[in-house]
């Protein structure tokens, strides 16, 4: 089930997404961050949703909403899983799994 600020909505299309992870471990969403503050990347994972919202600003008095970004994962009627980027509220791709290959459905 999409939960959150993501609201669930016809895909246009299935997109195929290439993407390098180091380690997923256990979670079906990884999300591997690098900035200019660590030496090297952090990581988390997520089961169903993750939710991030991006302030911009010269400080915590002076910040400014930029952006929501939300990735979801929803278990299909047929089994396969759905998974959906979201920016500000809108899917900007998606990228659907087989449920016996697990591989990307082209």
């Amino acid at each position: 089930m999409y939960v959150n600020n993501c609201s669930h909505s016809s895909s246009k299309g299935k997109v195929r997404l290439t993407f390098k992870i180091k380690i997923m471990r256990s979670y079906p969403i990884w999300i591997n961050v690098e900035a200019c503050i660590y030496k090297g990347s952090k990581s988390y994972g997520a089961r169903d949703t993750n939710n991030q919202n991006i302030y911009i600003g010269t400080g915590a008095r002076n910040s400014h909403h930029l952006a929501n970004i939300c990735t979801t994962r929803k278990e299909l009627s047929n089994g396969d899983i759905s998974f959906r980027l979201y920016l500000d509220n809108k899917v900007v791709k998606e990228i659907v799994l087989d449920s016996e290959t697990k591989k990307p459905i082209t």
